[in-house]
């Protein structure tokens, strides 16, 4: 539309220019989805900004939450399988929580902001809680879905979007003017386009690479702290459902609620805004109080002990080095585990043989101890010396010599506990005891030759 307004001729009939600058656009979203490739989100961009377009057309107006509702039902349309698209619900939650949720969020920010004093209502500081308001209303819309599919809550979203934002509009316009460049030339037989042809798209690259290194720093930098991630309770789909309804009715609430307390629409905007946010924070602290406290997984290579807040007790895996190995291999279920738990890791060393086993060789049994002070508990995993059975597990409470509880396994039966565990520090990430010993419940996810099992209140 840009570059017509440049060559538009005055005595064309405004109707005709209106209707040359949208089918040009339209073809523009064509070619865009083309080159970015027929993903989730790009196709809701798509279909939105196609659906405004034709409305514009017909001299219509289309609000963008209709046009996000039509763009989900023509997708679903299309292809019915996709609302299991984790790419999809992602796209349309955090669509949804710009395009609904924002209204209230940046409505509570200025209203408070009009309450500041004089000398600190400064436009940067302005601008600054706008960008906010972007973040924690898209953040919080997808929030929910990352704690159902992902079990974890990324504690530097706040400025890990607000630092990466100026980056990624520059990547994102000179990339695609670089494709724009490149791709007529890539129609054409190598032989018959010359070198310096490809200059204005390696200039436009050029260009990007400072900010795409500024990204990459950017990103190890974040991901290198410990407290980065957190692993919290996952929400049942009932859950997930009162989340989202919630969401909903709040901004159908507004006019009711103005008439009814006799506020101005900014009031009730700031007080459903702050009470969104409340909101958004108490479920994810529900789902913080309620994760696991202990978490065990063994396998025949090794075993890991991961107590929230405290770390990563390791065995039989290298935790020195960028790469994750046991035994000479990369197991997939001790990668995956390491990966996705970015706490302190302290390796653990086989336990010292009792006096009758020191002089037997091999020793009679492979053992590991790990003791949490804090908790009063003794974890020992175990097996047969030079056996490649998965490790069983013991947990000993203070002195007691018999355990409270054990994981087996067995090539007929496979998988099985019994007892069970309580410590008063069982809330995880916290460093507070309670006053009665809750019993932990136990959550297994087994395999043939892994087992994870999850303790939580």
């Amino acid at each position: 539309m840009l570059c017509r307004s440049f060559s538009i001729d005055s005595a064309e009939p405004a109707r005709s220019k209106k209707s040359i600058d949208i089918w040009l656009s339209l073809l523009a979203v064509l070619g865009f989805t083309m080159l970015a490739g027929p993903s989730p989100s790009v196709n809701r961009a798509a279909i939105m900004c196609s659906l405004v377009l034709f409305s514009s057309l017909l001299f219509r107006g289309l609000p963008a939450v209709r046009a996000l509702c039509l763009a989900l039902l023509i997708n679903i349309a299309g292809d019915p399988l996709c609302v299991f698209d984790l790419g999809l619900e992602l796209s349309y939650s955090a669509t949804f929580g710009v395009l609904v949720l924002l209204p209230l969020v940046q409505g509570s920010f200025d209203y408070f902001f009009e309450k500041l004093p004089a000398f600190l209502r400064l436009p940067l500081l302005q601008l600054f809680l706008r960008l906010l308001a972007v973040v924690l209303a898209a953040q919080s819309a997808v929030m929910p879905l990352q704690l159902f599919y992902f079990g974890q809550f990324s504690t530097l979203f706040l400025p890990a979007n607000l630092l990466a934002e100026p980056l990624v509009a520059p990547i994102t316009v000179l990339g695609f003017a670089s494709t724009i460049f490149a791709c007529p030339l890539l129609l054409l037989p190598p032989g018959l386009v010359p070198a310096c042809a490809y200059l204005p798209s390696l200039c436009l690259d050029w260009l990007s690479l400072p900010f795409l290194q500024a990204l990459n720093a950017l990103s190890r930098m974040l991901s290198t702290w410990s407290g980065c991630i957190l692993t919290v309770g996952r929400p049942a789909c009932s859950q997930l459902l009162f989340f989202y309804l919630v969401a909903l009715a709040l901004p159908a609430l507004q006019p009711g609620l103005s008439r009814f307390l006799r506020w101005t629409t900014a009031t009730t905007q700031a007080f459903l805004g702050a009470f969104f946010l409340f909101f958004s924070a108490a479920f994810l602290a529900f789902f913080l109080v309620f994760s696991p406290s202990l978490e065990i997984l063994t396998t025949s290579q090794g075993f890991i002990v991961r107590r929230a807040g405290q770390g990563l007790y390791c065995s039989g895996i290298d935790i020195t080095s960028d790469t994750i190995n046991a035994a000479g291999s990369q197991p997939s279920s001790l990668a995956a585990f390491l990966k996705a738990r970015l706490e302190p890791r302290f390796p653990v060393t086989m336990s010292t043989p009792g006096a009758a086993a020191a002089s037997l060789s091999p020793p009679p049994e492979e053992c590991y101890r790990i003791a949490l002070v804090k908790d009063g508990l003794v974890i020992l995993a175990h097996r047969p010396a030079g056996s490649r059975r998965p490790f069983e597990v013991s947990i000993f409470r203070g002195g007691a010599k018999a355990a409270r509880y054990k994981l087996h396994y067995s090539l007929k039966n496979g998988w099985h506990e019994t007892g069970s565990i309580a410590f008063p520090a069982c809330l995880p990430y916290f460093e507070l005891a309670l006053p009665v010993y809750p019993v932990l419940t136990s959550e297994r996810e087994c395999r043939r030759g892994s087992c994870l099992v999850r303790f939580r209140i």
